[in-house]
């Protein structure tokens, strides 16, 4: 199936800064204490700023934008406070200890570090000559350090701070993730209190002022940042869950409603149930406008399964998604595939957000090689050993309320199981959409038996199917 334009594609994986380089210049991975992803992070949202916007920097650039992403915190050494400074002071002063052996390179990335802190951008030079980089190209570190505070803030809240010593207690704890899309940034959060709301909303403030200041530079290399957004929009105190009801009926006997794409995949799965005469019944995407789709949605099922890989740019009706909402906060089962979770990040069907466990945290990838090796103890992994496979699937993080029980050996979630309302709910990162690649894939259901285990077992784990509880 031909993929549709790029205005709908999930976005092709983040701009791989490192490769990008000139040959022969080392970025040091320095002053990045252990466990410390923030410098990492940012180097993903510059690629994804850069890569979303289509902003074409030479490999020069790039090598000053890097090499400043893994020093521009070095300052913390001296003073929290001035830390943007103080980096410059440093690698100016010091620049051998950051493997900087040339004073106009140690200059130029100096800048680029204090640009993520000064009060007036304006300072940082726009045509700056590096003859160790280029005797011919000048360099516009203003517009480069202005790319290096955007990729931070967006960092700011949910990585940096999150179990550092003296934040504990920061409102911006609350944040689970920060996503840029076209024009806007989103800022989303789960404040307990009204108190930690409108923290939060200052920090958004401060956010926008910072955006709003380097707004001009960017777009001039075809950055259109436009708006901070934080979600919720309003404050609302969370609403009561009500105590579990008694045990339901099995999908077995409720059935099971699938929300299918036009992948391979999802007809497996949806064929599979069918074929052992349980009452299954499909909801194509390519229908779900039709009238007569209402009476699908007035049945009450024990389980969801949505699929959305081929059909990833489609907007569901919001009577439909309304119908998902409602169904799983009282207690249904939702078990969900890729590209649901790009979907909510880019805006399409973000009314969900909420009941996913699972949030994009950049880049995906499209008929890969993907090793799982890590398994939870729980019912649905007995028995599963590690297993390799070819697959589509999104970079995900988990949310707080949420537990990944499956995994491949990066550690990105194969399988995560949450909660929303009385309901289950799973996110199974396995796809069989491939449109950017030649050739062709086999399915995930054909490619190893565990797959197919993983996905009926999780289907009768969120529906509290007995058989597996017991």
């Amino acid at each position: 199936m031909a993929c549709r334009s790029n205005d709908h594609h999930p976005p092709a994986p983040a701009h791989d800064l490192a490769r990008s380089t000139p040959a022969g210049r080392t970025v040091p991975h320095c002053d990045v204490p252990p466990g410390d992803e923030h410098a990492r992070a940012v180097e993903e949202y510059a690629g994804k700023i850069i890569q979303e916007s289509r902003a074409r920097l030479s490999p020069e650039e790039l090598y000053l934008l890097l090499h400043a992403i893994y020093t521009h915190d070095a300052g913390y050494r001296r003073d929290a406070k001035d830390h943007p400074q103080h980096s410059r002071d440093l690698i100016v002063k010091h620049a051998a200890e950051f493997f900087v052996y040339d004073p106009h390179l140690a200059d130029a990335i100096g800048w680029l570090c204090a640009a993520h802190g000064i009060s007036d951008i304006s300072k940082v030079p726009n045509a700056f000559s590096v003859d160790f980089l280029s005797r011919t190209e000048e360099f516009d570190l203003r517009f480069l350090g202005s790319v290096l505070l955007l990729a931070d803030e967006r960092d700011q809240g949910y990585l940096r701070v999150f179990n550092t010593r003296g934040q504990e207690w920061s409102a911006r704890n609350e944040v689970y993730h920060v996503e840029i899309g076209p024009q806007i940034v989103k800022i989303k959060t789960k404040p307990q209190s009204e108190n930690e709301y409108n923290q939060l909303q200052t920090v958004a403030r401060g956010i926008q002022e910072r955006l709003n200041n380097v707004r001009e530079i960017v777009a001039t290399r075809g950055i259109m940042l436009e708006q901070i957004a934080l979600y919720p929009t309003i404050w609302a105190s969370h609403e009561k869950v009500p105590s579990r009801p008694e045990p339901r009926a099995t999908w077995r006997e409720k059935g099971v409603l699938f929300i299918l794409d036009r992948t391979v995949l999802g007809m497996q799965i949806f064929q599979e149930f069918k074929s052992q005469q349980y009452p299954v019944v499909s909801l194509p995407t390519m229908l779900m406008d039709r009238e007569e789709m209402k009476t699908v949605l007035a049945t009450e099922y024990a389980c969801i399964v949505w699929v959305l890989g081929e059909d990833f740019g489609t907007h569901v009706p919001r009577t439909i998604l309304s119908s998902v909402i409602d169904h799983t906060r009282t207690g249904g089962g939702l078990v969900l595939f890729p590209f649901v979770a790009w979907s909510v990040a880019q805006g399409i069907n973000d009314l969900v957000e909420d009941v996913l466990p699972v949030a994009l945290s950049g880049n995906w990838w499209e008929g890969s090689r993907q090793n799982v090796t890590q398994f939870e103890s729980h019912p649905i992994t007995r028995d599963i050993q590690a297993f390799s496979l070819q697959n589509t699937f999104e970079a995900l993080s988990v949310k707080g309320d949420a537990t990944c029980i499956i995994a491949d050996d990066n550690s990105n979630p194969v399988l995560v199981l949450g909660q929303y309302g009385l309901g289950q709910v799973a996110y199974a990162n396995v796809s069989s959409h491939l449109c950017m690649l030649p050739g062709t894939m086999p399915s995930p259901w054909d490619q190893d038996e565990s797959v197919r285990r993983i996905v009926k077992r999780t289907i009768d784990w969120v529906s509290r199917d007995s058989l597996v509880r017991q």
